[in-house]
C-alpha cells in the first residue's frame, strides 16, 4: 500500500485514467477558409475538457485580455497543435462553447435586461438547442462598394488573430493620448484588405502597402453608414452559434432573444463568493466586438 512508502521513495503510478479523453467535432466553416497545410482545413477538431491547468486563465480575465485568454483555453484544449489564432472568429467561438460543454455541461448563466420589463434578470441558456450556422461558401475575399463614399472594398473573414491585435495592441495613431479608433474600427481596417477609391485614377490602396494613407487619410473620413453597411454586408459569412435563442424572463414571464454572451459562469460555474470577475459580460457576435 502506498502509506507504506516512504515520502521519497520514487514509485511509478498508473495515472493512465486521468489522461483526458478528446472529441472531435466538425467546424461550422467547414475547413473551407484555411489552406490544405492547415489542420483546421480538413473540417474537424479534437477537443478535450478544461482541467486545473486553466484556471490561471479564468482567474485573470477582463476585457483587455479578453482575445489572448481565450487563445490560451483553445490552444490548451486543442489536439491540433497549430497557430489557434489563425481560426476564423466563427470556428474559434464555437470551438469554446464545445469545450465548455465538455468542461460543465452546456447550459450556463447570464444576466441580461428583460425587454419586456426592463429588469435586470439572470437566464438560463443552453449551449445545445443553439442553432449551428454552416459558412456554405469557398470564401477568400469578396467585393462591396460602400454605399456613400462609393469606396469599394475587398475584405476576407475575421480570426481570432484579428482580434486579439484590434484589442491588445494600441493604435499608433493617436488623439490627445487616446487611441484614434475603437477596437472594432481596428478589426475593420484589418480585415479590409484593399480599396478602390472613385476618384478619376481609380487609386487602389492595400492594407499591406497603404496602410499608413488607411489610418491617417480614409478610415478617419469613412461616414458612419457606410461603416454599418459593411458589417451587415460582413456578416452574412458569420458562422458558428451566431443567432439568438428564446429565453425565459424569471420576472415577467415573457419570452424574448438572446444574443451569444460569454459571462463569467460560462468560464465557472456558480460555486462560493462571486468574485469581480463575474459581471464580466463579452458580446461574441462576428460582426461586431
Amino acid at each position: 500500500m502506498l502509506n507504506n512508502i516512504p515520502n521519497n521513495a520514487k514509485i511509478e503510478l498508473d495515472l493512465s485514467f486521468l489522461q483526458p479523453h478528446y472529441d472531435k467535432i466538425d467546424l461550422p466553416s467547414m475547413g473551407s477558409p484555411y489552406p490544405e497545410s492547415n489542420p483546421f482545413s480538413k473540417g474537424s477538431v479534437r477537443i478535450r475538457p478544461w482541467g486545473s491547468t486553466e484556471e490561471q486563465y479564468v482567474d485573470n480575465f477582463n476585457k483587455g485580455n479578453f482575445y489572448t485568454i481565450i487563445e490560451s483555453l483553445l490552444s490548451n484544449a486543442i489536439l491540433e497543435k497549430c497557430d489557434i489564432t489563425k481560426l476564423t472568429l466563427g470556428d474559434a467561438f464555437y470551438i469554446l462553447y464545445w469545450i465548455r460543454s465538455l468542461s460543465y455541461g452546456s447550459k450556463y448563466e447570464l444576466e441580461t435586461q428583460c425587454p419586456h420589463c426592463n429588469e435586470i434578470v439572470k437566464v438560463s441558456v443552453d449551449i445545445s438547442e443553439c442553432p449551428i450556422k454552416y459558412l456554405d461558401t469557398n470564401l477568400t475575399e469578396c467585393n462591396f462598394i460602400l454605399p456613400s463614399s462609393k469606396i469599394e472594398v475587398k475584405y476576407r473573414l475575421t480570426y481570432l488573430e484579428d482580434m486579439i491585435e484590434s484589442t491588445t495592441k494600441n493604435d499608433k495613431t493617436k488623439i490627445g493620448g487616446k487611441s484614434k479608433f475603437s477596437a472594432e474600427i481596428n478589426r475593420l481596417i484589418r480585415v479590409v484588405t484593399e480599396m478602390t477609391l472613385p476618384n478619376e485614377n481609380k487609386d487602389v490602396l492595400t492594407y499591406t502597402k497603404d496602410l499608413a494613407i488607411l489610418k491617417n487619410k480614409i478610415w478617419p473620413l469613412i461616414p458612419a453608414i457606410d461603416i454599418i453597411a459593411l458589417k451587415e454586408e460582413m456578416s452574412k459569412y458569420d458562422h458558428g452559434y451566431v443567432d439568438p435563442i428564446f429565453v425565459k424572463c424569471p420576472e415577467c414571464k415573457e419570452s424574448f432573444e438572446q444574443s451569444p454572451l460569454i459571462s463569467y459562469e460560462f468560464f465557472r460555474p456558480s460555486v462560493g463568493k462571486p468574485t469581480e470577475n463575474s459581471k464580466l459580460s463579452v458580446d461574441v457576435s462576428q460582426s461586431e466586438s
